[in-house]
């Protein structure tokens, strides 16, 4: 998550950093990946909540 500068209690936007390591790299939206962006987006924040991975890099689906 960031936050904005002076407020942690207020989100910004929130990034899930995924590094497949060691297994067979596929599309990284799993039907549990889909449903951890839902969770997510009920937070709040500025912006849709994003999956961050090496092959796809920022992916806000």
């Amino acid at each position: 998550m960031i936050h904005f500068t002076r407020n942690a209690t207020r989100i910004q936007c929130i990034y899930d950093l995924k590094f497949p390591c060691g297994y067979e790299v596929g599309n990284p939206w799993t039907l549990d990946v889909v449903n951890q962006m839902k969770s997510y987006g009920g937070l709040g924040g500025q912006c849709k909540p994003a999956l961050v991975t090496p092959q796809f890099g920022v992916d806000r689906q």
